[in-house]
């Protein structure tokens, strides 16, 4: 490779396949984005993200896309601590380009996703008294998991799509126009109990209840008295068609608001959608969810304080509203402060990168380049005398020695000595580092 490449077309030094391109990407460079992106092999990692042309978030006039929205925005979002929806500012939005992303899918229900593979999601645990979960921190006996671990570990666990709002004030209308009036907005302004009042009227005016079985035996009668429709654990369902955009949103959103899971399905030869709702059902069990596809597309996330947001989904002609999280590394170290987040791990010192600071990183590469050059000699030539793992197992002797972790020099420099070429030391620094200023001078 060139000396003038730069960090973009430089090939990941443990795959060997390209590094993610910063040029897709518009994230906040502050401390946190750069000691953040220097502890992951594989940029971005630290991010989780759902496809910006079909994903939307929940703000008070209604649902928006990522285009749509501003940081300092509020959007509905889920307190895991309090067990209820709540509506937060929007602290920072990512968004990336042609990312890889799994299409998921729960059985037959039509309830379908598609996010990151890192994208993490409210899982709700059986009743236990640790704190932990492996990697993953509880609250409530919930913990946010990735979508991938989400689908490898998913026995006896539920997705939390759900949780009571009570958001609102009861409102009298003199006036509604039926074609004019935001009905997201007044869904969300109503009290609890006018919005199940609109709901239900809106079932009886235009849905359809499912039967849940049969009471009688006589299998020729056709009375609606001879079925009973409620299932286990009073959950109830309902049909729901529409062609107005607008009406349908405003279904689905009390239906979810009242603690009720819902999809629905475009008929494309018909122009209309058929809406599913199911009340009392605010969980679903993981046992059938599972990768149906895999894909590309641009993606995006906003940050907020509860790690969480609600989000509108259309995938595949199949839409869904749920809780979703956006807690990724970068969220964690901006909630702890860049000085808090991984400090047990740090070597390096990174105080000097402060908030909201840019740094060229071309132009810091061919300066890191020069003094890793400097500090190996004129004639070094890279000792291939060793194997992969026998490099690895001897840095981490060598970084086990107090005198070795006290100047960072030292450890480029033994880096070198066993073997390593000049390319390889300098795609291991850090972005936004300068070697020659922020290394101890002895």
């Amino acid at each position: 490779m060139k000396n003038n490449q730069s960090l973009k077309s430089r090939k990941c030094p443990e795959c060997g396949g390209p590094l993610f391109s910063e040029s897709v990407m518009m994230e906040k460079k502050d401390a946190c984005y750069y000691k953040v992106k220097s502890r992951y092999k594989v940029w971005p990692s630290a991010y989780a993200c759902v496809p910006e042309e079909t994903s939307k978030a929940l703000t008070k006039e209604g649902w928006k896309k990522v285009d749509e929205l501003n940081i300092g925005d509020n959007i509905l979002t889920y307190n895991m601590q309090k067990d209820v929806m709540e509506f937060k500012p929007i602290t920072n939005l990512h968004r990336y380009k042609n990312a890889e992303t799994n299409v998921i899918r729960s059985g037959n229900t039509g309830f379908v996703f598609e996010c990151t593979p890192n994208h993490k999601w409210v899982i709700k645990f059986p009743e236990q008294k640790t704190s932990k979960i492996g990697k993953y921190e509880k609250t409530n006996n919930m913990a946010l998991l990735e979508s991938t671990d989400m689908i490898d570990f998913k026995h006896k666990k539920h997705l939390v799509v759900t949780a009571p709002y009570e958001g609102g004030e009861s409102i009298r209308k003199d006036k509604i126009f039926k074609y004019g009036d935001n009905w997201i907005k007044y869904i969300l302004d109503i009290s609890p109990e006018q919005r199940q009042s609109w709901l239900f009227s809106a079932i009886v005016y235009d849905g359809n209840q499912c039967k849940a079985r049969r009471l009688t035996e006589n299998n020729n009668s056709i009375s609606n008295l001879d079925w009973e429709y409620s299932g286990n654990y009073g959950k109830q369902s309902f049909n729901f068609k529409q062609k107005d955009v607008e009406h349908r949103n405003a279904f689905i959103l009390a239906a979810f608001l009242n603690g009720g899971t819902v999809t629905w399905k475009e008929y494309y030869n018909h122009e209309i959608y058929s809406c599913y709702y199911v009340s009392n059902k605010r969980y679903k069990n993981l046992t059938n969810f599972k990768i149906i596809k895999e894909n590309k597309t641009d993606v995006w996330c906003p940050e907020t304080e509860n790690g969480t947001w609600v989000m509108m989904q259309e995938t595949d002609g199949c839409g869904i509203i749920t809780i979703t999280g956006n807690s990724g590394a970068l969220v964690k170290c901006r909630k702890k402060g860049s000085k808090n987040w991984g400090a047990k791990k740090e070597n390096m010192n990174y105080t000097n990168i402060q908030e909201n600071e840019t740094v060229d990183q071309e132009a810091l590469d061919k300066k890191n380049l020069n003094f890793i050059k400097k500090l190996a000699g004129a004639d070094y030539k890279p000792d291939n005398t060793l194997s992969d793992s026998d490099k690895q197992q001897m840095l981490a002797t060598a970084l086990q020695q107090p005198e070795m972790t006290a100047d960072p020099k030292n450890i480029i420099k033994f880096v070198l000595s066993i073997g390593y070429d000049i390319e390889s030391v300098l795609a291991s620094i850090p972005p936004g580092m300068d070697l020659s200023k922020d290394l101890p001078k002895k």
